[in-house]
């Protein structure tokens, strides 16, 4: 199960103000306290804020956007100088991999949304159905303790038509790592979507050409990461200089059976002296918690991690099936992969002979 951030406030505690503007048309009234005038407030449409979409200058604690629309779209939004601070969060966490869930809210034709905003980022919001609709969502969710996964994937098929779905179907794998036969399920679902948005676009590609990627046969894909005192490392220093060396990508998921080792640490014992070699890649920010169980469970073989770099990871490698495991021999050729713990003796004896 993959981490998932949340910020989340679920007060509601804005007026609406009923508007008169058409059916078109959408306004966003906002209010945050103790902000100068002329501070700037950016909307864009994506999780991680990388590309502005609108801007609004604060005035009085007031700022407004207007715009028309087709129909509803999800939009993220940041006052100048707000937010969390690295102090704000856990030790061993960046701000940076935070994803703002509480910043998200659905704009929609003929509505006005009130926002109300505090100096940590987080709003309360009311106008807009779909909006009040995600935060219950996230709620009922955390109140429950299901699994983020199985939640955000029923999720996105029980909203497949409005922009709810959409939005969380087009960043599945910043949220969850659904395994490649959820996914194939879900392709059908936004395939007639094509070309909406670069995200939709980038993501139903990836699953259409899920089975092509990383397949047994094929060449390796170089990685360069900073081991856990943050020295550089990449896979080509012992890729072709090695006999056989294994990926293993991991993290952390809260079970047992994700945390058992015995595997690996035995193989590693019989063979790292017969050219074989494990390089670990963690697919987790949390880097505080990656060098505890490195500490904790003996892991000795060579380890990398890049927090910018793991989704690309997870898209360059197609790890959506556990284990998740990969073999290369000396040419750089994938030999081998999603090896079962009980099978993996077994093909390193046949490849080190």
């Amino acid at each position: 199960m993959k981490k998932i951030f949340l910020i989340l406030s679920i007060l509601f505690t804005a007026v609406f103000v009923v508007s008169c503007q058409d059916k078109t048309t959408y306004i966003v009234k906002g209010k945050v306290n103790n902000v100068a005038d002329g501070t700037k407030v950016y909307l864009y449409d994506d999780l991680y804020r990388k590309n502005i979409v609108d801007s609004a200058t604060i005035k009085d604690n007031k700022f407004a956007f207007e715009g028309k629309l087709e129909k509803p779209v999800m939009r993220n939004l940041k006052v100048e100088g707000t937010g969390l601070k690295q102090e704000d969060i856990a030790e061993g966490m960046d701000v940076d991999d935070i994803a703002y869930i509480s910043t998200l809210f659905v704009l929609e034709s003929g509505k006005t949304i009130n926002l109300l905003v505090d100096n940590k980022g987080y709003f309360t919001t009311r106008g807009s159905s779909l909006t009040q609709k995600h935060v219950t969502f996230w709620s009922e969710l955390s109140a429950t303790g299901a699994p983020d996964s199985d939640g955000i994937v029923n999720m996105i098929k029980e909203n497949k038509d409005d922009a709810i779905g959409l939005f969380y179907f087009s960043n599945i794998i910043e949220f969850v790592w659904p395994d490649s036969k959820t996914l194939k399920e879900l392709y059908p679902l936004f395939s007639d979507k094509y070309r909406e948005n670069k995200n939709l676009d980038e993501v139903l590609d990836y699953i259409a050409n899920l089975d092509n990627m990383a397949p047994v046969g094929t060449k390796y894909i170089d990685i360069q990461a900073k081991t856990p005192d943050r020295q550089n490392i990449a896979l080509s220093d012992y890729v072709g200089k090695k006999d056989v060396v294994l990926l293993h990508f991991f993290k952390w998921s809260g079970l047992v059976s994700d945390k058992d080792y015995t595997y690996l640490r035995n193989a590693y014992a019989k063979y790292k002296d017969k050219g074989f070699e494990i390089v670990g890649i963690w697919l987790d920010p949390d880097k505080e918690t990656w060098k505890e169980i490195l500490e904790e469970d003996s892991l000795t073989w060579p380890q990398m991690q890049d927090t910018k770099q793991i989704n690309q990871i997870i898209k360059t490698y197609a790890l959506f099936d556990e284990p998740r495991t990969i073999l290369i021999d000396k040419e750089g050729t994938i030999v081998d992969r999603e090896i079962p713990r009980n099978e993996l003796d077994v093909r390193l004896s046949k490849l080190l002979k």
